[in-house]
């Protein structure tokens, strides 16, 4: 997937790809989970919500260690990540 090809779809396909990647990390997903206030018990329903994945996505961008581990797991540059990030509404500062 190349980061001029990233599309709206292809944008949230990789934002659960990072959801389950951090699923796979106790760590990262508690770290995850402090961020944005939630628990595991509320978890499934907030991914109901539309701002669930930017908020995904924003917290792996947070950290260049997950963001770094996360671009190997998929085996894309983080610069395509970011470009997903912001397609689903991330902003940086």
């Amino acid at each position: 997937m190349a980061s001029q090809m990233l599309t709206q779809k292809g944008a949230e396909e990789l934002s659960v790809q990072a959801l389950n990647f951090l699923a796979q990390n106790p760590e990262m997903l508690s770290g995850f989970l402090m961020a944005t206030g939630l628990d595991p018990s509320t978890l499934r329903e907030a991914m109901k919500e539309d701002h669930f994945f930017r908020e995904v996505m924003q917290y792996v961008l947070s950290d260049d260690k997950i963001l770094i581990a996360f671009a190997e797991h998929v085996q894309f540059p983080p610069q395509v990540i970011a470009n997903a990030a912001q397609l689903l509404g991330c902003h940086f500062e």
